[in-house]
Parts: structure tokens; C-alpha cells; sequence
């Protein structure tokens, strides 16, 4: 009779001690949970990939450069 009134008390003990360090006891486990997952590296954003062929600056390059060589051979003319 005597052993199963200790029992008893020990889990009364133990439910006031699970009470007075609940808050501390899930500081840790939300720690422990931090330092367990490996850290969020977020990916660099994908490097844009020069267009094969002609793109818009090509064409502007082209046009000017027309628009050069007429201005030249109608100087050279006159």
C-alpha cells in the first residue's frame, strides 16, 4: 500500500513539474527544431541567356548604319 501511494505521488509531481517548465521545455524544443533544419538559401534568379539571331538592337544597328553610308556617299558626291 505503501509503494502505490508513492506512485501516485510521483505523477502528481511530475504533472507540476511538466507545468512549471512547459514554457521552458518548448523554448528548447522550438531551438532544437531551429538548429535541426539546414538553412533556406534561396536560389539566385536565373541568368538570362543571349537570343541566338538577330534581336531588335541588330536591326536599329543595321538601319543606322545604312542611313550612314547613304548620308556618306551622297557628301562624297556632291
Amino acid at each position: 500500500m505503501g509503494q502505490d501511494n508513492k506512485g501516485i505521488l510521483e505523477g502528481r509531481r511530475e504533472r507540476d513539474l511538466e507545468k512549471q517548465y512547459r514554457s521552458k521545455f518548448q523554448q528548447y524544443e522550438d531551438w532544437k527544431a531551429l538548429q535541426g533544419e539546414e538553412p533556406v538559401v534561396e536560389a539566385p534568379p536565373p541568368k538570362e541567356k543571349p537570343k541566338k539571331g538577330f534581336t531588335k538592337f541588330d536591326f536599329i544597328f543595321l538601319g543606322l548604319g545604312f542611313l550612314v553610308a547613304l548620308l556618306w556617299r551622297g557628301c562624297q558626291r556632291s
